[in-house]
Formats: structure tokens, C-alpha cells, sequence
């Protein structure tokens, strides 16, 4: 299986999604793919969400065997702008560190996926807490809530690591 990763909008985001991905191949031997963001190649502080949802939609439909999604904040509106277009649904993905007014602003409909979801959540992250989270979004089926630690928007590699198995 492979490993598609859509990661947040910062470009320190970038140095840590290789990371995130050279560990998966190191623990799973799944092949994993990051989309790098254009904005970050050219140096912009704002991401093109129209380039990057294209883009998504291309490279997901280029994935020849079954795979997952990783996503953080923006790569997960980056993803659920993209979700009508792909054919290829993942087998699983973990979101982490939603933003629900982003998700609002885009008239993203979150409803209930037909493929697991795993949301990890800071309790205290500032992007949303992760109490009012799940409250929101409790009655969504195939969608497990996991809490992760302290009051950041990052998230623990080897949590999301131990949530791959």
C-alpha cells in the first residue's frame, strides 16, 4: 500500500512530511508520496488551493495500488476539495489538526466518508480544540476520533506512525 501525504501550509511543513515519510517506508515498507506545495518551490507565504487541489487530483489518479492518506490542516481542505474528482478512494486516512472554519469557508460538506477516517486532534490546538471537534462532528460514521497532546497545531510522528497499524 502506499502512503500519500498532503501536509500543512508552512514550508517547515515540507522538511517534516519527508520525514514523516521516510519513517513510514523505514516501518512499513510503504512507498509514500508528498505533495510538495508550488507556493513552497517559489517561496510564497499563501497556497494556491486551485493549483494544488488540480494537482492532487492528478497524482491521486496516477497511484496504481490501493493507498492512504495523511493530511494535516490545509493539505486536509487541499484533500476534501479534491475528494469529488478522484475515483480512487483511500483505504484510510488520517487527518490531523482540522480547521473547521476552513473548512466552512470553502463550503466543504464534511459528511460521512465511505472509507475510515481517523481524526487526531491537540486537545488544545489551536486550529480547534479537540473536545469541540468531536462534539461537531460525533455523528459521522467511519470516522474515529484519537486526542492527541498539548496545545499545538504539530503532531507527534510516531503517533500518526502507531495510527498506521
Amino acid at each position: 500500500m502506499q502512503q500519500y501525504i498532503l501536509w500543512g501550509m508552512s514550508k517547515k511543513n515540507h522538511t517534516w512530511s519527508q520525514e514523516l515519510a521516510q519513517k513510514v517506508q523505514e516501518n512499513f515498507w510503504y512507498p509514500s508520496s508528498i505533495q510538495t506545495y508550488q507556493h513552497w518551490i517559489d517561496e510564497k507565504e499563501n497556497i494556491d488551493f486551485e493549483l494544488e487541489t488540480k494537482r492532487c487530483i492528478e497524482n491521486i489518479k496516477q497511484l496504481k495500488t490501493d493507498y492512504s492518506l495523511i493530511c494535516k490542516s490545509i493539505g486536509i481542505i487541499v484533500f476534501l476539495k479534491s475528494i469529488g474528482k478522484i475515483s480512487n478512494h483511500p483505504k484510510q486516512v488520517i487527518f490531523c489538526g482540522i480547521n473547521l472554519n476552513l473548512v466552512e469557508k470553502f463550503g466543504i460538506i464534511l459528511r460521512s466518508l465511505n472509507f475510515p477516517v481517523i481524526l487526531l486532534q491537540n486537545p488544545w490546538d489551536p486550529a480547534g480544540k479537540f473536545e469541540d471537534i468531536q462534539q461537531k462532528l460525533k455523528e459521522r460514521v467511519n470516522w474515529e476520533f484519537m486526542e492527541g497532546e498539548g496545545d499545538t497545531h504539530s503532531y507527534d510522528t510516531n503517533l500518526i506512525l502507531e495510527l498506521l497499524k
